[in-house]
């Protein structure tokens, strides 16, 4: 695979040497996501499906507040897209 991979960063008064780093990147605000998506205290709000103020809009994550963990964002995002499916289904239930 080769050696593209970070061991230190350099700095003008010195070197730090890791095992890996994390680089932040400036982001979108949640409430610049969607026009009309209500938010509080910077985050997405949701029910606990996932629904936000809008119909079939559905969140999950760290958009939607802390805690800031990878597992809670999974298991948002499942209960998130198992939501979106039934929405959609109801609204094809609905066209028929």
């Amino acid at each position: 695979m080769g050696e593209k991979k970070a061991h230190a960063l350099e700095f003008e008064d010195g070197t730090l040497e890791a095992d890996g780093f994390f680089i932040l990147r400036a982001a979108i605000a949640p409430q610049s996501l969607v026009p009309g998506l209500d938010t509080e205290n910077g985050f997405i709000k949701v029910d606990t499906d996932m629904r936000t103020n809008i119909p079939g809009c559905f969140a999950a994550g760290d958009c939607t507040g802390r805690p800031h963990q990878y597992m809670r964002a999974a298991g948002q995002g499942q209960t998130a897209a198992l939501n979106a499916v039934s929405y959609i289904d109801n609204l094809n239930t609905i066209k028929k």
